[in-house]
C-alpha cells in the first residue's frame, strides 16, 4: 500500500515528462524546461504541484531542466534510480524501517543513487 499511495492518483502519462527544448539549443540550465513541479520539486504554479511531501533530496537535477553540451538533458533510467532513493514512498519508507547495518547500507545505497550527475549513480541492477 505504501509505494502504490502517493502515485495512484498521479496518472503519470506514458510519454516523457519534459517537454522539447523549443529553442533547439541551451547556453545555461534555464533555457531548458522541466518535468512536473511534483517531480522536479521546482517551479511549482500551483498547490498540490509542489514536491511530494517527504522527498529527500528534492528531484533529479536533470528533471529540473539541465543544459549540457548546449542540449537540454532528456530523463533516463538514472533518473528514476535518483526517484526510487529520494521519493518517501519507495527507499526512504524501506529505510526508516531497517535497523543496525541495513540501516547504514542503505543510507550509503541512497547517497550514491541520488548522485547529482546520473552518470555517478548506479543503475538499478547494481543497487
Amino acid at each position: 500500500p505504501a509505494l502504490s499511495g502517493p502515485m495512484v492518483s498521479r496518472g503519470v502519462p506514458r510519454v516523457a515528462l519534459i517537454p522539447p527544448n523549443k529553442k533547439g539549443t541551451c547556453a545555461t540550465d534555464g533555457d531548458c524546461p522541466h518535468s512536473f513541479s511534483w517531480h522536479c520539486c521546482c517551479a511549482a504554479r500551483t498547490a498540490g504541484e509542489e514536491c511530494e511531501k517527504g522527498t529527500v533530496g528534492g528531484g533529479a537535477p536533470e528533471a529540473r531542466g539541465r543544459c549540457r553540451a548546449g542540449t537540454c538533458a532528456r530523463l533516463t533510467a538514472k533518473t528514476h534510480v535518483f526517484d526510487v532513493a529520494s521519493k518517501a514512498w519507495a527507499l526512504p519508507y524501506v529505510h526508516r524501517a531497517a535497523r543496525g547495518d541495513d540501516k547504514r547500507r542503505l543510507e550509503a545505497l541512497m547517497a550514491r543513487m541520488r548522485a547529482p550527475e546520473p552518470s555517478d549513480r548506479p543503475n538499478f541492477t547494481e543497487a
